[in-house]
């Protein structure tokens, strides 16, 4: 049972303890990602804790797929590809993490997220010491056992747990890598984010191409799990045929910024400027905590597929399919033009 499920009176005497005792804490976050997060990113929670943010913690520790669709700036990212993915390091809850987006520098900024949290975070390395290591000394001492970190798109933990960034554009099969005990090790978790862009689903043989090395390669490749995280773009997306492929097996929660009207996390937005500018002198000293509906600088479009789930029309980009050419009317040319492509002649 999570923390933030019990009781107010256990609630007050656990927290107490984790506060005060080093070895009690070591153990009870370890089966308590909400309590884990609320300990080292109390920071991070300037606006009172949603529901649907506890029930995301929750789901974390079961070992389902998950498709989570909630809206912009929802905290989505931050519990699940930092705060997440630290305890599982932390825990070693996972022995090899791969962070997919579209492109490598997109995947490759959750990574260094990780890795600044781990070098920096003094809180932490109090209790964690370092799980990122990157001193040459180190590397010296255990040349034989720590691989050298040298590249920002993948590392080592010293629990032993490998982050890796990829992008779904140029991933390829099969990753592994050898573990403290010489086993050949199969990525255990995938979190995928922006995996769809404005670009890719233009054209619907890239959202086909993408569907398939998901199914073909990159599910295949796993040993355990995966994560994806989505805003929803168009109609048509890898993230919405995925959830319609194994909607029997794979659970999906979406989260919309307003719901029958009502703005589902009010703490964090709310409807008028004057609104957001009084709480946020009153409560936050004018830093700007609570944003206004009114004045989000972003067009009518992209709110309603940013924040409201409700996906763009897009014109696509001319993809003929020719099993539907024998349905059209045959006419007659009015003029013939002949022109040549490359070292064909075309008539139209």
């Amino acid at each position: 049972m999570l923390l933030c499920e019990r009781k107010k009176e256990e609630r007050e005497k656990i927290w107490k303890q984790i506060k005060e005792d080093k070895d009690f804490r070591y153990i009870y976050l370890k089966n308590d990602l909400y309590a884990f997060a609320i300990y080292y990113f109390w920071h991070n929670f300037k606006t009172r804790i949603k529901d649907f943010h506890k029930n995301i913690y929750k789901f974390l520790e079961s070992k389902n797929n998950w498709l989570i669709i909630w809206f912009r700036e929802s905290w989505k990212t931050a519990i699940v590809a930092l705060i997440y993915i630290i305890w599982c390091i932390t825990y070693k809850k996972e022995t090899f993490i791969l962070f997919m987006a579209y492109d490598l520098s997109s995947a490759i900024d959750k990574v260094m997220n990780i890795i600044i949290f781990l070098k920096t975070n003094e809180k932490f390395k109090i209790d964690y010491w370092n799980l990122f290591e990157d001193s040459e000394e180190k590397t010296k001492q255990n040349k034989d056992r720590m691989p050298k970190q040298k590249k920002v798109s993948k590392f080592i933990s010293t629990t032993w747990v490998k982050v890796e960034a990829v992008s779904l554009k140029n991933m390829k099969r099969w990753k592994q890598f050898l573990n403290e005990d010489w086993e050949i090790i199969r990525p255990s978790l995938l979190v995928a984010d922006d995996i769809d862009i404005e670009e890719s689903v233009k054209n619907i043989r890239i959202i086909e191409e993408n569907e398939t090395k998901i199914n073909s390669w990159v599910l295949k490749s796993l040993r355990w799990r995966a994560i994806f995280l989505w805003n929803i773009i168009t109609s048509d997306w890898v993230i919405q045929r995925l959830e319609n492929t194994y909607k029997n097996y794979w659970y999906t929660q979406r989260i919309s910024l307003i719901e029958n009207w009502e703005i589902t996390w009010k703490e964090r937005y709310v409807w008028k400027q004057a609104e957001a500018d009084k709480i946020n002198n009153e409560k936050y000293n004018w830093d700007k905590v609570v944003q206004s509906i009114e004045t989000l600088s972003i067009d009518k479009e992209t709110f309603n597929s940013d924040f409201l789930n409700i996906p763009k029309v897009i014109i696509w980009d001319p993809v003929f399919d020719f099993s539907e050419v024998e349905k059209c009317e045959v006419l007659q040319p009015l003029e013939l033009y002949k022109i040549k492509i490359e070292d064909r002649e075309c008539t139209l």
